[in-house]
């Protein structure tokens, strides 16, 4: 050991900062500069922080599973999921406000959602909440499919 790092830590000789708890629980982080280890086609693993390849997906140290990345292609999307995204969105939103205002139930149908709108029947929502929730869960609903759409990199969206 080379020095203490608070009362209940101790910096070993390798850099390691190991904090000392009960028995079940020691945790051991990292102390160097992050910039000098790396190289071009390594990372830090995100829960020990050791030295891995970039396209590890389990980190051979600690056995955690690295976070995948978020970027989503065209073919990650089943083509039924994007010919329904792709209905809504071809929707006009002002129709969709318009007939969630006037009669909640009917701006779900119009998206082709049937049981929102059955639900919203059957519980007689149109009568209370459903002209104010409504017509901006119709807006959310096909904001929300033009930005999958996007992130999913179909063309025109």
């Amino acid at each position: 050991m080379i020095g203490s790092h608070g009362d209940d830590s101790v910096v070993s000789e390798s850099g390691l900062v190991v904090i000392l708890g009960n028995s079940f629980n020691i945790k051991q982080y990292a102390c160097r500069n992050m910039a000098d280890d790396v190289g071009v086609d390594e990372a830090f693993c995100t829960s020990c922080g050791t030295v891995i390849k970039k396209e590890a997906e389990i980190c051979p140290e600690c056995g955690t599973r690295q976070q995948e990345s978020s970027k989503t292609t065209a073919a990650q999307i089943p083509d039924q999921r994007q010919y329904e995204l792709e209905k809504i969105t071809n929707k006009s939103t002002g129709v969709a406000i318009t007939l969630g205002i006037l009669l909640s139930p009917l701006g779900y149908i119009y998206l082709g959602k049937w049981g929102l709108g059955a639900i919203n029947f059957l519980t007689l929502n149109y009568l209370l909440l459903g002209p104010i929730i409504v017509p901006i869960h119709c807006y959310k609903i096909m904001n929300d499919a033009e930005d999958e759409l996007k992130r999913a990199g179909v063309e025109g969206y």
